[in-house]
């Protein structure tokens, strides 16, 4: 099956995008649960199966247009660690989450003017669970402001 190369390019970047979200989901899930803050834990691995799900889904697309899935070789730009606060690892998904959003939201509108509607179908899927992810981190943020750091930790044991 053939599609336009920018639709392409722009499978290939989410791709890769969801990968390094995928692998800061893991690092904050394995240093939470270490913290022992299992119910936060259980989020950012829930989370980081949706980023895995979402590369495997843009990968079978790219697979059908006969274009590989570019190997993630990124890095985390905030370092993981039991030095870390609920609050740093929150900080450092949310503008990934929120560039993911801008992202699938330009994506969507090039498969619409290029009229691909099964890629912005698959697209907008992806999409809705971007923006739960931004509403759950935005959600920890205002409970973190709302009842204190400690509160908010003792509540995630």
């Amino acid at each position: 099956m053939k599609t336009n190369p920018k639709i392409i390019e722009a499978l290939q970047g989410l791709y890769f995008d969801e990968r390094v979200a995928e692998n800061q989901y893991l690092s904050h899930y394995a240093t939470l649960r270490n913290m022992g803050l299992p119910k936060l834990a259980a989020q950012k691995l829930e989370q980081a199966g949706d980023e895995s799900n979402h590369a495997l889904q843009l990968a079978e697309r790219l697979a059908l247009f006969g274009a590989p899935a570019l190997a993630y070789s990124g890095k985390i730009e905030t370092a993981v660690g039991e030095e870390m606060v609920c609050e740093d690892m929150l900080s450092a998904e949310l503008p990934l989450e929120m560039d993911a959003v801008r992202k699938y939201n330009a994506a969507i509108v090039l498969c619409v003017s290029l009229n691909d509607n099964d890629t912005r179908d698959l697209l907008a899927g992806i999409l809705k669970d971007e923006t739960e992810h931004v509403h759950e981190i935005e959600t920890a943020q205002n409970l973190i402001e709302m009842i204190g750091a400690d509160n908010f930790a003792q509540a995630m044991m």
